[in-house]
């Protein structure tokens, strides 16, 4: 009986939770989803969703709370009118390795290497970046593209996963 009561009072929480800080953001097509709209969003997610908007990228939220939502690090630096992208790496060997702050106008190779801290010179290395599109989960990129134009015409939830294949020297 214990145990029907503590999910009856976790129920309870997150109730509140939720009127509190809101189901959902808006994604960005309708700009509204279910009653919240991109305006009761933070101005840093505003402008995020405005210039990824404007490059052609369609950048879905994850609800707040989430922990793909908390762990998003990527934003718009407006002095600089660049977007700085969280990464996901995903390696052959299981490992994940996310890295922070990695400008849309560099390459893929470029900042694989830099966070594994490899030396770039005669790297053969697959990448494939997440689709998001149902039965295509994954589609393969070139390391010498520019994220901007990696990312254009896509759908990112929060920020790109990509896979990263063997290393072949």
């Amino acid at each position: 009986m214990k145990f029907l009561e503590d999910v009856e009072s976790e129920h309870d929480s997150a109730k509140r939770t939720i009127t509190k800080f809101g189901p959902n953001v808006a994604q960005k097509d309708s700009r509204i989803d279910e009653g919240i709209s991109v305006s009761k969003l933070p101005p840093r997610l505003k402008y995020l969703l405005n210039e990824t908007e404007k490059r052609g990228i369609k950048l879905l939220l994850m609800p707040a709370g989430m922990t793909r939502r908390s762990e998003n690090t990527t934003y718009y630096d407006k002095r600089n009118n660049i977007i700085n992208w969280r990464i996901e790496w995903l390696l052959s060997s299981g490992l994940i390795k996310t890295v922070s702050k990695v400008s849309e106008t560099t390459t893929c190779l470029e900042a694989f290497t830099s966070a594994m801290k490899l030396d770039p010179t005669n790297k053969t290395i697959e990448f494939n970046i997440e689709t998001n599109v149902p039965g295509e989960a994954w589609e393969r990129i070139e390391g010498d593209q520019q994220f901007i134009d990696i990312f254009k015409n896509r759908t990112i939830v929060e920020f790109p996963r990509i896979k990263v294949g063997e290393i072949v020297a």
